[in-house]
């Protein structure tokens, strides 16, 4: 189900999204789509650079968690 997910939103222009795996404590980021595929990249602590801006990855894992984020 995920690559198909990948391919629609590539083909829709999505620049960007992420999934969250709240067993694994990871953060799986894709970005920048070219021929229907997107550059993954999975984050499991530290700092996750998006959009210009430094974001502790246990931080967004706490908003999320708690329903902070939509």
């Amino acid at each position: 189900a995920t690559r198909k997910k990948k391919r629609i939103y590539a083909q829709a222009s999505i620049p960007h999204y992420c999934v969250i795996d709240f067993k694994r404590q990871t953060l799986t980021f894709y970005d920048n789509p070219n021929n229907c595929e997107y550059r993954e990249r999975l984050v499991q602590d530290g700092i996750l650079e998006l959009l210009g801006e430094n974001i502790p990855v246990a931080d967004l894992l706490k908003l999320v968690r708690e329903g902070g984020i939509d």
